[in-house]
């Protein structure tokens, strides 16, 4: 004889649980607040004949540090690749800032090498450029560099 397991679910509770996880996931991902609210929803309408162990309790808790320590990181993450990006165009800059005046032999877009005194520096966003014989070239074009 084959016998199945009978959980006593209240329409109540799931409808409430259900509608704190449908709103969680209608948000564009989970995160601290929503996995906090499916906790609460969780144990306000857990069976109190049944409740849930404190090694599940700890378990969802775990989770949640992890969580949180992965957006953390993550924003910690882009914070530095933010950073670095300033000081890549930063480091752009104070080169270019050195070649003014100086004979630089580039390689344009056309892929021919020119040749030429460099007159100015412009910086716009995160693109430099240096001047040479009246057309503006990007510093990365630069091949060699003479006095």
């Amino acid at each position: 004889m084959t016998t199945s397991a009978i959980t006593n679910t209240t329409p109540s509770a799931t409808t409430s649980t259900s509608s704190a996880l449908s709103s969680a996931i209608s948000t564009s991902s989970l995160g601290e607040n929503s996995f906090l609210q499916l906790l609460v929803t969780q144990m306000q309408h857990q069976d109190p004949t049944q409740p849930q162990s404190n090694s599940q309790f700890i378990a969802q808790l775990a989770q949640f540090t992890s969580l949180e320590q992965m957006t953390n990181v993550s924003k910690s993450s882009a914070q530095m690749v933010t950073e670095l990006n300033n000081l890549t165009s930063s480091t752009q800059l104070n080169s270019a800032f050195l070649l003014l005046g100086h004979t630089v032999t580039l390689q344009a877009a056309d892929g021919s090498n020119v040749t030429g005194s460099v007159s100015s520096v412009n910086a716009n966003g995160s693109t430099t450029t240096v001047t040479v014989n009246g057309t503006d070239y990007p510093v990365s074009s630069v091949l060699s560099v003479a006095k």
